[in-house]
């Protein structure tokens, strides 16, 4: 019996009713509403209202009703509503994540043209719960402005770098760098910025190694490949960065000169290339920084 209220299993009543409803289903809609009536009055001798708020809370449903089909496209012509909806939201002091999942579906509902957008991607890069949104609605706010992000770079690489602040302020961007190539270049070219214009270059070299360090173990713990994050015509070269110096040489000296000759070929083509890119991968693999100097 318990089972049959919990929480997860009106939820995914609720999910079925939701493709129900868009794939015009009248016949499991109907079927499921009744369920999902006789769910929500809660187990016998429970108040409904109090069983009703415990498992499907109002930003439960302000999520589930923007992922329905219909609301969307209502939204897209009623611009001024969605614009209203989204400034709601961000007023909020706390974003749980249905609610951040919400906003993430709003913003996908705005006019490209809307002047409103630069000013939702600063409020969102700007709220405390920033990292609960999804990837979806970090890349958005990227594409209308990096400022925050290089804000909150600068703020790193000037002060002490310890992995305490580090996670503090970038633990979430570690997570979305790795789960895409794109922001994960955005990120890395805010940094390759950074070695090359401010003083303290140390410092921004500390954190460009902790940010690579993190990303790599996300990476392994999560499957994923992390060559795959740079460009593809580099890709090939990143390879044979990740082997460390000391660690090819057990191998022999001549493995190690095959090796070394190959990625001094094509560094050399990225250096040619694309400059930027090669302080990129300096910054990145410093461990061979001395055999391609």
């Amino acid at each position: 019996m318990d089972k049959l209220y919990h929480p997860t299993n009106i939820s995914r009543f609720t999910d079925n009713l939701i493709r129900a409803v868009e794939n015009k289903d009248e016949l499991n809609t109907e079927s499921l509403l009744l369920v999902l009536k006789v769910l929500v009055n809660g187990p016998p001798g429970e108040r409904c209202q109090s069983f009703y708020n415990q498992t499907l809370p109002p930003d439960r449903c302000v999520a589930a009703v923007l992922k329905t089909k219909r609301t969307q496209d209502a939204l897209r012509v009623d611009q001024e509503k969605c614009e209203r909806l989204i400034n709601l939201l961000l007023g909020l002091p706390y974003l749980t994540d249905h609610l951040c999942r919400a906003l993430s579906i709003l913003i996908r509902c705005l006019d490209p043209s809307s002047s409103l957008k630069t000013d939702v991607a600063t409020k969102i890069l700007t709220h405390e719960d920033f990292y609960k949104f999804d990837l979806t609605a970090v890349r958005h706010c990227l594409e209308q402005s990096t400022s925050e992000l290089e804000i909150t770079a600068i703020k790193l690489c000037t002060q002490e770098a310890s992995e305490e602040v580090f996670f503090k302020l970038f633990d979430h961007w570690v997570r979305w760098c790795s789960q895409s190539p794109e922001v994960f270049q955005i990120v890395s070219g805010i940094f390759n910025e950074l070695v090359r214009r401010l003083k303290c270059k140390r410092r921004v070299l500390s954190v460009v190694a902790m940010f690579i360090k993190e990303l790599r173990t996300t990476c392994d713990i999560n499957g994923i490949d992390m060559v795959s994050l740079y460009p593809y015509d580099v890709q090939n070269l990143i390879f044979l960065l990740q082997i460390e110096p000391e660690s090819l040489k057990l191998g022999g000296d001549r493995d190690f000169r095959t090796v070394l000759a190959q990625i001094r070929k094509e560094f050399g083509r990225v250096r040619h290339l694309n400059p930027h890119l090669a302080l990129l991968l300096s910054t990145h693999f410093p461990l061979w920084n001395e055999f391609l100097d």
